[in-house]
Parts: C-alpha cells; structure tokens; sequence
C-alpha cells in the first residue's frame, strides 16, 4: 500500500493546482491594528519573565487595564463589520486575560502552575511532537544549548516562589502537580542524557549537572507541596456565573448553562443512536487490530494523508491550497515528565509540511484513548489534525487573513470537529474500512460529554472523582488516563476550552444553515468553505455576522457585563 500511496501523493502534488483564493488585506481604522500588535508583543515579552512571578501577574494586571481602557476609548460606530468583529477579536483576548489573572488566578491557586512554569522555560527551546516547517534541529548549536541550560538553572528559583504566593492553594491542583513531580529525579536525569546527546562542548559536560539540580529542587517542592496539602482548601470550581461570563465574552457563544447542558443532552443521544445503527451495519465485520509497529502505522499514515486530499478534491470541499505539503510520522518521540513529549530531529522539515514524532507501539503514551483510535485508524484524526485539519486550516488562515486574525486562536476546534461530521456525511475513504466508523462516534459522544461535564466542574457539581468516572462509564472505549487526567486536569485552569469543540460546531452548522437560506439555489458549499476559512481563526458567532450581515448576536456581545470575581484573593 505503502508505494501505491507514494505514486499517487507524487501524481497530486505535481498536478497543476486552483490558485487558492487570498483575502485582500482589509482597511482598518488606524487605531485597531497597532494596538493589538502591541498588546501581543507585550503579553509575548511578559510570558518570559519567570524570575518574580507574582510581580508579573501584578504588571499583567496593571497593563492589561490600561490596553482595555485604550481599546474601549475607540468610537466604533461606523466602522465596517470586518474592523467592528476585529475590535471584538482584541477585546476578547483582554478579556481572556482579565479572566485568568482575576478569577482562575493561578499564581495564588494553582500549585501545579509553577511545575508548569519551570518545564516550559526549557521545552519552548527543545522540539515537541509536532514539527511544521524548519522547526529545532539538532544537535544543538552552542546558543540554544545555553539557553536550555540557562532555563534548567532557573528551575529552583521559580518553584521557590510558590510558598510565598500560593495564599489560597487550591488542593485538587496540588494533587496534579504531586503526581507529575512522581519520580521527578530520576526523570531529569533522564532528560540530561536526552539533550547531552544533542549538546556541543564544553555545554555537554554541564547538563548533567544543571539538570541534577533542577531536579532536586523540583522534589523539595514535591515534598513541601505533601506536607502542606491538607492546609490548600480553596475551592476548585469557579462557579457558574464566571463559566458563563467567559463563554459568552470570550467565546462569543450566546448560550447560558441550561442550553448547553441541553445540547450536550441531544448530541449524546445521537452519538449513542447512530453509534448502535453502525455497529448494526458492520455486525459481519472482523474486529480492528491496532498497528502491529510503527512501520505499519506510518505506512497508513501516508495513505490516509493521499486519500484525505483526493476525498476533499472529489467532493469539492475547498479551493485547494498549493502550499501545504505532507503530513508525515517519524520514529523519535521521547516522553519525560514533566516536559512531555519532545523530539530531536536531524534535518529541518521542508516548508509546508508537517511531521508527529512517534513512541514505540508498546510505550504506554500509545495506549491512551486518542492513541488507540489513531492506531486503528489513521483517518479517526488525521482530517481533525492534519489535512483538512489544524494544520491545514491554521496554514489557509495565516495566507487569507489579515494581521489581527493572524494571532488569534478559537476557530480551529470548530472547523476540525466539523470536518469529522463531514467524513461521516460523505464517506470517507478510511484505509482499514469502515469499522473504524464506529470510533468516530465515540469521539461524538466524548465531545458530548465534555460539555456536560465542563458545566458541572465549573459548578462544582461533579468532583474530579466524578468527572473521571463519569467519562470510563459514558464514553466507549475510554480509559483511565485521559479520563482521569487530561479531562480533569486541564478544566482547573482552562474550563470552557471544550466547548470549542461541540458547542462552536453546532455554530457552523447555525452559519451553513444561515447562507443556505440566503442564497437558496446559489449556495456553493466550496465558496461556502472558503469563505470561512477567509474569515480567520476567530470565533465562528463573529464570522456569522461578517459573512451573513446578521447581527442578533453581534449587538449582544457588544455589551459589557462585569466579570464575577470571587475568592480570598480576588481584585474587583
């Protein structure tokens, strides 16, 4: 299959191509732009400074109330909806920042922040699973290895920080930085020996020792964050009202908690129903057996990247872009706690393309929920993650978009999750047939569930016990690492990310139905699509006003309500 793969991507991309349709670059009031270009580098320039934690968020504080009272000064009024959902787009990251600093609050709540902190000081110069473009070569050339040891050294210095400033520790979160610190010394001695293999003289013969030391401090931590545990006993949930603000203001998502607990209801019900009617139709069918190795699975991998881009160009989904290349597997992904997975590439990765580094099939990152789909079948992610996915849609957005979409980030779960439904409504080629559809609705029915469970963790109805047994009993297939840690622990500080997924695609499918009708017999659904995509990453609500003129939900997001704030540390 491999080499018949390989001929046909060959026939598609030296086939001459449709010019893909390029947004001019929209005028903007003079005000707007520059002012989001600044608060970008501000937050960008603020996000390296490690060294006093609490001082930053003070600062962050401080400047993100002066960009707000510069952004709300602009007379809008007759401005052009383009630079009207503009204004909003800059307003909501504002907003999304007032929220984190005000209300998630995790220099003061959030024990395991500082893990985090210490561990993206060094893995933001060290290559990650997914590598796009150029991405970090090694080995490493003398800068970068210095600045990796540079970020091991500030490790004691950062956790240090975290007695002092955690006065209203919250303890679930405590318990997710005990458990990622488990073995903690044993895991930067393991790092040492990754990056030392990378590492020129004489920076090789001091990595062991900056990362010895980096690993005790981390352990001391661990060792204080048990013996003060039982004294963190803040409350983990945010609280409805703060869940509800955040949606409507920074999402753009006009629904209260009852409706979207009501959609997650219906889209439960129809994952379960379509779900017993596919397994009806493949009864006769064999089981699926995961990847025997990597070989194996790389080579479905290649297939599925061909027939992903022939299914689109058969139906007709888009303007084909000419400027995103293969997407590819590789063997090489090392995973250590609490950097995760990194990969050390030897030769930069051609413009366009896009390699996911892998762990050996017996590695037990590969048998997590999304690893087990992805090991049937390739094409249970691969038009989520890669084409006409993240990757795709992020590299379309960056061409057709003007500057200010360029940084922004909401509309890509939308689009992907969408494009799931779109292979199941127009049969899409998966190369181990088509049992794999079968998974496709487990990962319905866990998208449902998400919703459901992000409005009662905000609430405080469902425990983080609750919420991991919630998802082993709801979800076909589920398992207990995702279930019991990235489907918890992630809700701590990011509470509503989720509803990018469901609840943003029922939006498209709102804005497919809206054009429809507008356009009666002369709806494209290739122009359609392309239009959406020209609108950028931004949230789909604002997209609805751009692309359809209606503003029912634009003129109520225009209004400001303030934020709910509650806590011992709390600023109003």
């Amino acid at each position: 299959m491999k080499s018949v793969a390989v001929a046909v991507f060959c026939l598609l991309v030296v086939a001459p191509r449709p010019a893909t349709a390029q947004g001019g670059a929209p005028q903007h009031p003079a005000e707007i732009a520059p002012l989001a270009k600044e608060f970008r580098q501000w937050r960008s320039q603020m996000a390296e400074d490690v060294a006093n934690l609490g001082a930053r968020a003070a600062a962050e504080q401080k400047g993100a109330a002066e960009f707000k009272r510069r952004l709300e000064a602009l007379k809008i009024d007759g401005w052009s909806p383009h630079a009207k959902v503009d204004y909003l787009v800059l307003r909501s990251e504002l907003d999304a920042l007032d929220f984190d600093l005000r209300v998630i609050r995790e220099v003061s709540r959030n024990p395991d922040f500082y893990v985090s902190e210490a561990a993206r000081a060094v893995t933001r110069h060290i290559g990650g699973r997914y590598q796009t473009g150029p991405g970090v070569v090694a080995p490493y050339d003398a800068a970068r290895a210095t600045e990796i040891l540079d970020a091991l050294k500030q490790t004691p210095a950062i956790v240090a920080q975290a007695p002092k400033l955690l006065t209203e520790g919250v303890g679930e979160m405590a318990d997710v930085a005990i458990e990622r610190l488990d073995d903690v010394q044993e895991n930067y001695r393991a790092l040492a020996k990754v990056l030392a293999a990378h590492f020129p003289e004489p920076q090789r013969a001091q990595v062991a020792a900056a990362a010895e030391q980096a690993g005790a401090a981390m352990q001391k931590y661990r060792e204080w964050l048990r013996a003060n545990r039982p004294r963190m006993t803040a409350p983990y949930a945010i609280g409805r009202p703060a869940f509800e603000w955040y949606v409507r203001n920074v999402m753009f998502m006009p629904y209260n908690s009852e409706q979207l607990l009501t959609q997650a209801d219906m889209e439960r019900l129809r994952g379960w129903a379509f779900l017993a009617l596919e397994r009806q139709k493949n009864r006769h069918l064999p089981p699926l057996k995961p990847a025997a190795n990597n070989a194996e699975y790389s080579e479905w991998k290649d297939a599925t990247d061909v027939l992903s881009r022939l299914w689109a160009e058969e139906h007709e989904l888009f303007t084909r872009p000419t400027y995103v290349g293969p997407m590819r597997n590789r063997d090489g992904g090392v995973w250590i706690e609490p950097f995760g997975m990194m990969s050390f590439p030897t030769e930069p990765i051609p413009v366009g393309q896009k390699v996911e580094f892998m762990v050996e099939p017996d590695h037990w990152f590969s048998k997590i929920y999304w690893e087990i789909g992805h090991r049937l079948d390739p094409g249970t992610n691969h038009p989520h993650s890669d084409y006409p996915g993240h990757t795709f849609e992020g590299a379309v957005s960056q061409r057709t978009t003007c500057e200010i979409r360029r940084g922004h980030r909401t509309r890509g779960d939308a689009w992907t999750y969408y494009m799931e439904d779109v292979q199941l409504q127009l049969d899409y080629p998966f190369v181990r047939g088509p049992r794999v559809r079968e998974w496709m609705y487990s990962l319905l029915i866990m998208r449902a569930e998400r919703v459901h469970v992000a409005v009662k963790f905000a609430a405080g109805e469902m425990t983080p016990k609750q919420v991991a047994d919630h998802f082993m009993r709801s979800v076909p297939g589920m398992e207990p690492h995702v279930a019991t840690k990235h489907e918890v622990w992630r809700k701590y500080v990011d509470p509503a990310q989720v509803m990018t997924y469901q609840v943003a695609r029922t939006q498209v499918y709102r804005l497919l139905a809206d054009r429809q009708m507008q356009l009666g017999e002369k709806f494209d659904l290739t122009a359609f699509h392309d239009a959406l995509l020209a609108t950028g990453q931004i949230p789909v609500s604002l997209a609805r006003y751009e692309m359809t003129g209606e503003d029912d939900e634009f003129r109520e997001f225009l209004k400001r309500t303030p934020m709910p704030v509650s806590g011992s540390g709390s600023q109003q």
